[in-house]
Order: structure tokens, then sequence, then C-alpha cells
């Protein structure tokens, strides 16, 4: 049973990096680098990087918010990007709403929707 989980999420994971995940990740990609450039951004480019990782892989992953970890760069990050990212995913969410193995990634982008609002306050496993 548990190998079955494991195809199952490996399965999973194979069609949703064709399917959008993989952008979401180019983005994510693309802001580390973007974050890896300044000295000071430096610590935030890790979490995208992390933040990459779990968009690559969002089927067998958690994403659970720490509240209190990191709240000040939570809002000014929330305020600043957080919503237009969160809007991004919100928009692919709904057009694969209206296929028919959408409902099958639906829990997944909610995943990407908390990461994008509060991406310093989630932890993965």
């Amino acid at each position: 049973m548990r190998y079955l989980k494991k195809a199952a999420y490996y399965l999973g994971n194979a069609c949703w990096k064709t399917l959008g995940g993989g952008l979401s990740a180019l983005v994510w990609l693309a802001l580390s680098a973007l974050f890896a450039a300044s000295l000071v951004g430096f610590p935030l480019s890790l979490t995208t990087l992390k933040n990459a990782y779990v968009c690559l892989k969002p089927f067998g992953s958690r994403i659970t918010l720490v509240l209190g970890k990191n709240a000040l760069l939570g809002l000014v990050w929330t305020l600043t990007a957080g919503w237009a990212f969160a809007l991004f995913e919100i928009i692919r969410a709904c057009a694969f709403l209206a296929l028919p193995a959408g409902a099958f990634f639906a829990p997944q982008w909610l995943k990407l929707i908390r990461l994008a609002l509060f991406p310093f306050s989630c932890e993965s496993n």
C-alpha cells in the first residue's frame, strides 16, 4: 500500500510539472535569482528556492503556516508582491477546475496559493 501511494505521488508530480507546476517553479527560481544578486536578499533566496521545490513536487508535501514566524517580512511581502502571485495562482487554479481532471489538482493549487501569500511563514515537509 505504501508503494502504491508513492507511485501515485510520483505520477501526480510528473503530470503536475508538465501541466503548469513547472511555470510556477520557474517564477520562484527567477525571484530567487533576483534575491541572490544582493547580499541582503540572500537569506530570502534560500526560502524562495524551497518554494520552487514545493512547486515542482506538491503531491506528498504538506504546507503548514507558522504564525509569528517572520511576521513583518510576511506582511511586507503580502502587501507588495504576494497578492499578485496569489492572483496568478488563483487564475490558473480556476482554469484547471474547468478541466475534467482539474479537481484532482485543486488541493495542490490551494497549497501554492498559501505559499504565494505567506512564503516566509510557511514550512514544508
